[in-house]
């Protein structure tokens, strides 16, 4: 959350989450991620944002 009052809006920073066993990409608001939202797998690499949920519109999630 990157707002004095905690609400995440769209047009802050995220985090691009990558499981290496499913394969799964997901966006997330937390710098690190521990473990894999569909497979539980804890092998996951969190990638700095370089934009944000606005201008990134459905690359990530589409794979549900």
């Amino acid at each position: 959350m990157h707002n004095d009052n905690n609400f995440y809006r769209s047009s802050d920073p995220f985090f691009v989450v990558t499981c290496n066993d499913c394969g799964r990409k997901v966006w997330s608001t937390r710098r690190i991620n521990e473990k894999c939202s569909r497979c539980g797998s804890g092998a996951v690499k969190t990638e700095a944002p370089y934009h944000t949920i606005e201008e990134h519109k459905g690359r990530c999630n589409e794979e549900r």
